[in-house]
């Protein structure tokens, strides 16, 4: 696997913890009620050393009025991946939180959409 599949792996591994009902860029057709889509947005691989930027944007979704279930699962992803070093047997990230904003749907106002952005330095294990 590449050092890009280990972190996606683990990024999936820790989201999926929060919210069953993860998925990697693309959502099923009706995903379930809320569901998590994320994807890795940059990757800045400019570092002489080895170090990778990872830019990771994780997006909450939730259609219903307790705006609660949605603020709760935002407050568990930042804390999953605020300042977390995560060594693992293959790569070495460590992930901050960058931000969290409010996505308003003006075509569906059931629709609810936190996005939350996550930088990841990481090395690969050589």
């Amino acid at each position: 696997m590449s050092k890009t599949n280990y972190l996606r792996a683990l990024v999936q591994a820790k989201l999926a913890a929060i919210c069953s009902d993860t998925f990697y860029h693309i959502a099923t057709a009706e995903p379930p009620n809320p569901h998590i889509v994320w994807n890795i947005s940059n990757v800045d691989i400019s570092d002489e050393a080895g170090l990778d930027l990872v830019r990771i944007d994780i997006d909450l979704w939730y259609r219903g009025d307790d705006y609660a279930i949605l603020e709760d699962m935002a407050d568990e992803v930042e804390a999953a991946f605020r300042d977390v070093n995560e060594p693992q047997e293959n790569i070495l990230p460590t992930f901050f939180g960058t931000t969290r904003s409010e996505i308003e749907d003006t075509t569906d106002r059931s629709l609810n959409h936190i996005l939350i952005k996550v930088e990841c330095q990481t090395y690969e294990r050589s």
